[in-house]
């Protein structure tokens, strides 16, 4: 039976994992400051592990066999404000040197055999890895070797494009990493079959992604649209051009005896200004007038979806298309979570605690990719093995 402390631990990705896992396990406690992730937790999870609340405010770990433990990523992401993680520099990343604290402070013998952690690869980029290594010196003083690898989502059967850092601390020798497999899902296969219409977005919000420029063919290979007209009032093809809305071609013809298919030009951060998104692709849908997002479209699958929701997928239906955020159960499919699990969140956390959809968002956005999780876990208690790099 594996001990288990989750620090910071969201909604629980990594209890669901050890139960995706197939290991026996016991969660002897939690450590999470938000109450609605730790209301979310209880109901993925169907079960309330004791709260040891703040981590600054934890002297000592219960005895454990293993802890998990994933720092805010806000002052070090992209998306944050690049504050960094120095030690003693009260950032939210910083808070990684509590779990070092934490362990010192721990009889020896009550000490984990493993630690699992997980952040955005920024954590190791030239910036933040010297105070990494410095977090890393202070378990290896404790006895932990460690071992770290930059996994993707979207190669452990989900959709998503999520890279993220997973660093395994371990007293007993190296611990390998699981290599994933080729994706066999795309966005598609999670979507919900009806949505709301307040998911979509107006005609106006969507003009400000696509891109508006006369193109010309290539190869026998549309390129883009011609001429501008209303998408829902129909286009028509003619040879070697296409005429459309506002930048979506009804047909892209290849001119070699296959299927054609209706693509849209988003802008992106290319030579040409655009990339062509067919149906089913995700999009990033903040910034949407920026030429330099790069990566706004994902082609079959999601964007690392964001705490804030602005993750959506292009539709296109004939000669008529439209964009839409995914929503909240979407998401929570996007990292893993069963459709019973999901169904208990938004049973009992929303109907009794009203829990808005941003929460929904922000509280999803924040967790981990419950299937990579699992195979970490299966390859840390022998159960499969694969590599990667040391620090």
């Amino acid at each position: 039976m594996i001990r288990v402390v989750e620090l910071f631990s969201g909604i629980g990705a990594q209890n669901a994992a050890l139960r995706m896992s197939g290991l026996e396990y016991e969660i002897v406690a939690v450590s999470e400051i938000d109450e609605k992730a730790y209301l979310s937790y209880c109901a993925l999870n169907d079960e309330c592990p004791p709260n040891l609340g703040d981590i600054t405010k934890v002297e000592r770990l219960p005895e454990c066999d293993l802890v998990t433990f994933s720092a805010p990523c806000t002052d070090i992401s992209n998306a944050g404000r690049k504050k960094g993680m120095e030690e003693g520099s009260g950032t939210r990343t910083s808070l990684i040197f509590e779990v070092a604290r934490v362990i010192e402070q721990t009889p020896e013998e009550d000490r984990p055999v493993y630690l699992l952690g997980e952040n955005v690869p920024d954590i190791v980029n030239k910036k933040n890895l010297k105070h990494l290594m410095r977090f890393v010196q202070r378990m290896s003083n404790l006895g932990y070797s460690c071992r770290y690898s930059l996994l993707n989502a979207k190669d452990f059967g989900v959709p998503q494009n999520r890279e993220r850092c997973f660093m395994i601390f371990s007293r007993i020798g190296i611990t390998e990493f699981p290599k994933g497999w080729a994706l066999d899902k795309c966005l598609e296969d999670v979507l919900e079959e009806k949505v709301d219409g307040k998911y979509y977005l107006s005609q106006k919000a969507m003009d400000g992604f696509v891109f508006h420029r006369k193109k010309q063919s290539e190869n026998g290979v549309i390129q883009g649209c011609d001429q501008v007209a209303d998408l829902n009032r129909g286009g028509y093809e003619s040879t070697n051009r296409v005429y459309s809305t506002k930048g979506c071609s009804p047909t892209i013809n290849t001119y070699q005896g296959g299927q054609t298919q209706a693509k849209i030009l988003i802008r992106n951060n290319t030579k040409l200004g655009y990339i062509e998104a067919e149906s089913g692709d995700g999009i990033i849908l903040d910034q949407p007038n920026s030429n330099t997002k790069r990566g706004r479209v994902q082609r079959g699958m999601s964007p690392t979806i964001m705490t804030s929701g602005q993750v959506g997928v292009i539709i296109i239906d004939g000669e008529s298309y439209s964009i839409r955020h995914l929503t909240p159960r979407e998401c929570f499919r996007l990292f893993g979570f069963t459709e019973e699990q999901i169904d208990r969140v938004f049973s009992l956390v929303i109907g009794k605690k009203n829990i808005s959809n941003c929460t929904l968002y922000k509280i999803a956005g924040n967790s981990i990719v419950v299937p990579v999780l699992s195979e970490i876990f299966k390859t840390m208690y022998g159960k499969q093995s694969p590599t990667l790099f040391d620090f």
